[in-house]
């Protein structure tokens, strides 16, 4: 029961529990009714919606989604996203084996490509530039990626972020920019289950993520 007029669906292999608080010899021995009981409150996350009769489908491995990695809770998983290049991936890898937390897994998104920054700007998990004109120099904007060098703290860096990794552009002399849609183009295995995607005014699909466009 979730609360919905349909109850949901946990199977079997989707649930999660501690081996010492069920009794049998191993994983394959345990029914699910040692491993959940009628009226137990759990967390479950939903990984499939209800289509016609079936109701929704629950998994106990729950995961919180952001734009560059997927954090799962109480799990040893760790994954690279196996559209990045192999050089990449090592990088990637190494910088997991830096920041992930204790009993947590986590799996890094194609989004994670080419993302590098000084780690004293990363705020609760957002990177934070609050980068002034005139300690910026040799700005190019394409569009792939929007790369510039800038001084923090007075220490030159060289920044290079991937369009499809930024939301947003703002000129604060003319108050004018521009909000991207989230979102790539082509989905990802590595990333999770697709999303629908969202209809259009017209009822159609919503148009692509537009190109980078400079604002003067």
């Amino acid at each position: 029961d979730i609360g919905i007029p349909k109850n949901a669906v946990l199977y079997r292999g989707d649930i999660s529990f501690d081996m010492d608080d069920v009794e049998g010899t191993s994983t394959n021995d345990k029914r699910i009714e040692q491993m959940i009981k009628s009226g137990q409150t759990i967390i479950c996350q939903v990984t499939k919606n209800a289509i016609g009769a079936k109701g929704a489908r629950l998994t106990q491995e729950v995961s919180l989604p952001g734009r560059f990695a997927v954090l799962v809770p109480n799990s040893s998983t760790i994954g690279i996203s196996k559209r990045l290049p192999d050089g990449e991936r090592r990088r990637l890898r190494k910088i997991i084996d830096d920041v992930k937390p204790e009993r947590h897994g986590i799996i890094i998104r194609t989004a994670a490509e080419g993302v590098t920054v000084p780690r004293q700007y990363v705020k609760d998990g957002k990177i934070v530039l609050n980068v002034s004109f005139s300690a910026t120099q040799m700005l190019k904007l394409g569009n792939d990626f929007v790369s510039f060098e800038a001084r923090f703290g007075g220490v030159g860096f060289a920044v290079q972020v991937p369009v499809r990794a930024i939301l947003g552009i703002y000129a604060r002399e003319t108050g004018q920019g521009m909000i991207f849609p989230e979102g790539d183009a082509d989905p990802d295995p590595t990333d999770g289950p697709p999303a629908a995607p969202a209809a259009g005014k017209d009822g159609g699909a919503k148009p692509k993520r537009p190109k980078l466009q400079v604002v003067k």
